[in-house]
């Protein structure tokens, strides 16, 4: 019985987020305008707004995955992005996401060439949700510019943060970051080693979330779950 509850809520969830999930490009996101308008800078606008799409997409689909924990295969999605002891968090990770998908980013600078975006594909400003992407932003193929744009807007609507004491797990500041004994939230640095108090707080693991909840949304398009 309750294996087909489950399959029912996973087909409801899925009905849903395909009548919600249509990502218009740039319908949350304000860009400044900035001096001359070359076709250049129109066609990274362009590529903006298309990332963002994807991004809002995501969260969307991250939402769904986060509203049905309880089902076993959004719960394997849910340990990877937050780490097994999730379950005390799902109210906060909720709270953040629907932060994410409701906040309207505010963009700066659409190609920074300042010294301060050196190695850097964007920075943000959480205090006035505000953002500036870099060249290297548009060097990335559109699966990365979306996990680094979804990864943006968690700093930007919910003040996530990158690095965590090693001690107690608390998030810390980039200038706290530089005097104590730290790791670094991002997936290829030390995710999987956060504990689940941190990384709910943790940038990457809503874009990884996201990232995992659309590879879900479109093998279940594909292969849609056989009902019983």
């Amino acid at each position: 019985m309750k294996s087909i509850y489950l399959l029912v809520l996973a087909c409801f969830s899925f009905a849903v987020s395909g009548i919600l999930a249509v990502p218009v490009p740039g319908k949350n996101m304000k860009i400044y305008k900035e001096g001359e308008q070359t076709k250049e800078h129109g066609d990274k606008i362009k590529t903006l707004k298309e990332t963002e799409a994807d991004a809002h997409f995501g969260i969307n689909q991250a939402l769904r995955v986060a509203n049905f924990p309880e089902n076993q295969e959004n719960e394997s999605i849910m340990v990877k992005a937050f780490n097994k002891d999730f379950h005390p968090h799902v109210d906060l990770i909720r709270q953040t996401l629907k932060a994410m998908y409701k906040g309207k980013l505010m963009v700066r600078k659409v190609n920074d060439n300042s010294d301060a975006m050196k190695g850097r594909p964007a920075r943000v400003r959480s205090s006035n949700k505000e953002a500036s992407f870099g060249p290297s932003f548009y060097d990335l193929g559109n699966r990365q510019r979306a996990f680094g744009f979804t990864h943006e807007v968690s700093h930007a609507m919910a003040n996530t943060k990158d690095c965590f004491a090693k001690a107690d797990g608390r998030p810390l500041s980039t200038e706290e970051s530089k005097h104590i004994d730290h790791f670094i939230g991002y997936q290829q640095n030390d995710h999987a080693s956060l504990q689940s108090q941190s990384s709910v707080q943790n940038a990457d693991s809503y874009a990884i979330l996201a990232e995992l909840a659309v590879d879900q949304y479109w093998a279940h398009k594909e292969h849609p779950p056989k009902k019983k």
